[in-house]
């Protein structure tokens, strides 16, 4: 039973539902020339961790996999064998949405299966419906294998459980817009699309790499231009404690510190390096018994921060939709509640 599961998640990960979507598993699909993604990449998904951690039960799971997946010689990648196929002009007639499912919900996605187990599910998106702190709100949209099967579920209308639930069209969700998707195609399997869709995903990514390029050069001009300090605690402090120090020192722009250690680095906008380094070296941080040591930035501490700074500004961008919106990510970037980088968090559960 539990290898059923297991395939029916690895085989959902890499779905035409989901895989498109999923930013963190299609780039590392892609980025191996032939597709291969390592079994330890998976098991950092929440979802599957919660079914195993084994990785002979993953194997035998994926060898199961009777269309999809395979694995590789030695049993430590999975890749999918086909082509992710065009997207059918039925989709939002095949979805529908559902609202009221209890909040308290422990696992929204697995109740929503559950619920819907006499039908065939191509996907359950609820990743949109979530609150800041990522709690769920009790919505979903649901994609069937097929409008016949939207169809009876609309009709009938079953609670969930006890609790009346609202079921709708997707088409008939409130603000909903409606508008052509190109069929994103895996780089190492022949396209399945016609050349003049291929040519548009590909200006469309080419365009991307372009902005994103141009706003990775005018980072690194900013921070090439700055006046950069690397500092030292003599305990470990909050971030915000370090932040607030280090601005009242100088016009901070930027400050790479980990909650709670004893070492970062921080830049100011352009001004005398070492009247700055004066005002922060041997100091005591402000209402505490903490002293902060620092020195001007050599080479090697100024290219490993602006490394962090630059990984830092593309995941708020991301963070952002991928809107390549400067003013708006360096107001986040500067308010961030964390200056360093943050773990990966993959988006996959």
């Amino acid at each position: 039973m539990t290898e059923a599961k297991v395939l029916k998640q690895i085989e959902y990960y890499f779905s035409d539902s989901n895989l498109p979507k999923d930013k963190f598993l299609w780039e590392t699909v892609n980025s191996d020339p032939q597709g291969w993604v390592d079994i330890n990449v998976l098991l950092k998904f929440n979802r599957l961790k919660s079914l195993t951690k084994d990785h002979e039960v993953i194997k035998n799971a994926i060898k199961k996999s009777a269309e999809l997946l395979e694995l590789n010689e030695d049993g430590t990648k999975v890749r999918r064998k086909t082509q992710i196929k065009p997207k059918s002009d039925d989709v939002i007639e095949r979805s529908i949405y559902i609202q009221g499912i209890p909040t308290s919900v422990e696992k929204p996605v697995e109740a929503i299966e559950e619920y819907l187990a006499t039908y065939e599910i191509e996907a359950i998106h609820i990743n949109a419906f979530r609150n800041k702190d990522r709690s769920f709100k009790g919505e979903a949209f649901i994609e069937l294998k097929t409008k016949e099967d939207a169809e009876k579920i609309l009709s009938k209308k079953l609670p969930f459980k006890e609790t009346e639930i609202n079921i709708m069209k997707k088409s008939e969700f409130p603000g909903l817009k409606q508008k052509k998707k190109l069929t994103r195609q895996l780089s190492y399997l022949p396209s399945l699309v016609p050349d003049d869709e291929k040519e548009d995903w590909e200006a469309i990514e080419k365009k991307n790499k372009e902005q994103e390029q141009e706003l990775i050069e005018s980072d690194t001009k900013k921070f090439n231009e700055s006046t950069v300090i690397s500092f030292k605690l003599s305990t470990p402090a909050a971030f915000n404690v370090v932040k607030n120090f280090l601005a009242s020192k100088g016009k901070l722009t930027w400050v790479n510190y980990i909650h709670d250690s004893t070492t970062g680095g921080a830049f100011f906008e352009k001004t005398d390096v070492e009247a700055l380094n004066e005002k922060i070296n041997n100091q005591k941080i402000d209402d505490t018994e903490i002293e902060i040591t620092s020195n001007i930035a050599n080479d090697d501490e100024k290219k490993a921060l602006l490394d962090a700074y630059l990984e830092f500004r593309q995941k708020m961008r991301k963070r952002n939709g991928g809107k390549f919106n400067k003013r708006n990510n360096k107001r986040k970037a500067e308010n961030s509640p964390e200056g360093e980088p943050e773990a990966k968090q993959e988006k996959s559960e």
